[in-house]
Parts: structure tokens; C-alpha cells; sequence
């Protein structure tokens, strides 16, 4: 029997690593524009100020775009050897070999990761809802502000290439969210046991015979 399956990656330990990494540098870097943005609100700034702003934003911006691609290139590399196929087969196990095989998946580390990377964030894609939102609504109120027009040139050309990187970061977060389908094909076993292959009933004989 085969079902479909949204399961479309599979990171390694150290993919799933630099993965968590980026996302906290991603989130330190919406802060710190969200902190340029906010300086933005404030009334009677200088043309130095302006200009500051629209240096920052220069410099913010291509960092966020590089993460982006860092990550885009750690997902397409787990896509490349993801599981096209899973077999799922359903088996007895006697209960000698249950508590054995419990005892031993204590030990086992996971090998796919892909659970914990990509674990919605509401806060993050929050930030970045925010984020795109005043500095749409600080460009519109700038746009009318006294300033010379080289201020006027570097800030608003930092203002749109950090937003043009809050964008591809808002659709890369919904990318993630949407994984393409594969399949998951179910196999039924016999009664025998699936581990020790005892026939089902054999190790309560043998606990009879002990018994007695």
C-alpha cells in the first residue's frame, strides 16, 4: 500500500547545525534593523543621520541575502539525499526483543534531523512581517522629509535593498513550509517474531516449561 508523505528532506547532525545557526543570525540582524528603522521615527534628524541609516542598511542587507543562500544551499543539498522511498513494515516482536530493542534505541542518536530544522517559528516570520511593514511605512514618510538629494539617494537606496532581502527572507521562511510529496509504502510481516523470527506463542511455552 503506498501514501504520500511531506517529508521531502534529510539533514545530517552538522547541517542541521549550521541550519539553527543561521537562524539565530538571521533574527540578530532583523533586530538590528529594526533598530536603524526605529531611529528612523524619531524627529529633526540630520542629513548625517539620514545618511548613516542608508549605510547601515547597505551593509545589513547583502549579509541577510548571504544567509539566505547559505541556507537555500543546506536544504538543497538534504533534498538531494532525501528518502524518495520509505518502507514502513508492520511486525510482530515478541516482548523479549521489545524491552531489548527499547533498551537500545535509548543509545541510538537520530539520523535524520529534519523534524527540529524545520520546526515552525511564528516569532521569526513575525519579525519579518514587522520588519517589512515600517520600513514600507518609513519610506513613504521619508520620501517627503527635507534632505539633500545625495541623502536622499543612499538612504532610500539602502531602505529598498534591505527590503527587497526582507522579502526573499519572507518567502524563503514559507518555502520551507511547503514541501514537495513523496511515498511511504506499508508491508505487512508474518506472526513470526520480526527480530528473533520465534514463532508468536513459542516464549510463553517456554516460560511454562520453565514454570514447571
Amino acid at each position: 500500500m503506498l501514501a504520500t508523505s511531506n517529508k521531502p528532506y534529510v539533514f545530517t547532525e552538522l547541517q542541521a547545525r549550521q541550519f539553527k545557526r543561521t537562524t539565530h543570525s538571521l533574527r540578530k540582524l532583523n533586530r538590528d534593523s529594526l533598530c536603524e528603522l526605529q531611529r528612523l521615527q524619531h524627529p529633526g534628524l540630520t542629513d548625517t543621520k539620514y545618511r548613516a541609516a542608508g549605510n547601515s542598511f547597505e551593509i545589513l542587507a547583502p549579509q541577510i541575502m548571504f544567509l539566505l543562500r547559505f541556507r537555500e544551499a543546506i536544504l538543497h543539498s538534504a533534498r538531494e539525499t532525501r528518502v524518495d522511498l520509505i518502507v514502513i513494515t508492520v511486525a510482530v516482536i515478541c516482548n523479549d526483543c521489545r524491552l531489548e530493542r527499547r533498551h537500545d534505541a535509548t543509545n541510538d542518536a537520530p539520523f535524520d534531523h529534519s523534524r527540529e530544522v524545520l520546526k515552525q517559528d511564528p516569532a521569526h516570520q513575525a519579525d519579518v512581517d514587522t520588519l517589512l511593514v515600517l520600513a514600507q511605512e518609513t519610506g513613504e514618510r521619508l520620501s517627503s522629509r527635507s534632505m539633500s538629494p545625495i541623502t536622499r539617494k543612499v538612504l532610500m537606496t539602502g531602505l529598498k535593498r534591505v527590503m527587497d532581502a526582507f522579502l526573499k527572507q519572507r518567502r524563503h521562511l514559507l518555502d520551507t513550509l511547503d514541501p514537495p510529496e513523496g511515498l511511504i509504502e506499508v508491508r505487512k510481516g508474518g506472526d513470526d517474531c520480526y527480530v528473533c523470527h520465534k514463532t508468536r506463542g513459542s516464549h510463553d511455552h517456554d516460560l511454562e516449561q520453565q514454570v514447571t
